[in-house]
């Protein structure tokens, strides 16, 4: 059993996991941008999410063992090493080696989802990247529903979130504007859109900041 620190760092590591990877793949999913770029960010999440899945950093093998795991469908581990070698391609060469795979867009497009499919030159397995990125956000469902309930999971993601050589991507909240002790010592201009501080015991109307000048009405002029 999972201590309350510890299920609030995993509530705070899933809900990052959420706003950042599997997020950018909503995205791309949202305005239907099915490009190249989906399946690098597909292959990315789950060589990461592999790392949390195995309780060590991301490597082939944690990859190869997460896509033939039960959070894929079966098609996904025969073709694990492929996929991993595709990963790499993308990510430093944006290359596909071997020329080991064709990829589709649509789910109605080309032959089935990671099918090793015939060719005049030996065979190719067709990948679709719509089919890809919603196996991800599938996977993710259940893989995030798991890290609050599986204990052995929970004791993974744990044990990779405190490894000290890697990390992971956090939303920082937004600063909370510092309200000075006597707000009569401090006036709020509009200008140009935006809210400008200024004491209210300046002298100038104008004043040189960092990126060009702002001016405000004269304090001694009353309002």
């Amino acid at each position: 059993m999972t201590t309350v620190p510890d299920q609030e760092r995993l509530l705070s590591w899933r809900d990052s996991i959420e706003q950042f990877s599997i997020g950018d793949i909503r995205k791309c999913l949202n305005y239907d941008l099915l490009e190249v770029g989906l399946v690098i960010l597909s292959l990315i999440s789950i060589d990461s999410l592999s790392g949390y899945f195995a309780g060590q950093p991301a490597a082939r093998e944690t990859f190869v063992a997460f896509v033939s795991s039960r959070y894929f469908p079966d098609s996904y581990g025969s073709v694990a090493q492929d996929l991993f070698d595709l990963r790499n391609g993308l990510v430093h060469d944006y290359a596909i080696k071997r020329h080991r795979f064709v990829l589709f867009g649509r789910q109605n497009e080309g032959p089935p989802h990671l099918a090793i499919t015939p060719h005049p030159d030996g065979s190719y397995i067709a990948l679709n990247r719509e089919i890809l990125a919603h196996d991800v956000l599938n996977m993710w469902t259940l893989f995030s529903q798991d890290a609050l309930t599986d204990s052995q999971l929970q004791t993974n993601i744990l044990k990779r979130l405190t490894d000290t050589t890697r990390g992971y991507l956090v939303v920082i909240p937004k600063p909370v504007p510092v309200i000075p002790s006597d707000p009569k010592q401090y006036r709020l201009h509009t200008i140009d859109g935006g809210t400008v501080t200024m004491p209210s015991s300046a002298t100038s109307s104008t004043e040189t900041l960092p990126g060009g000048t702002v001016s405000w009405p004269d304090p001694r002029h009353k309002r």
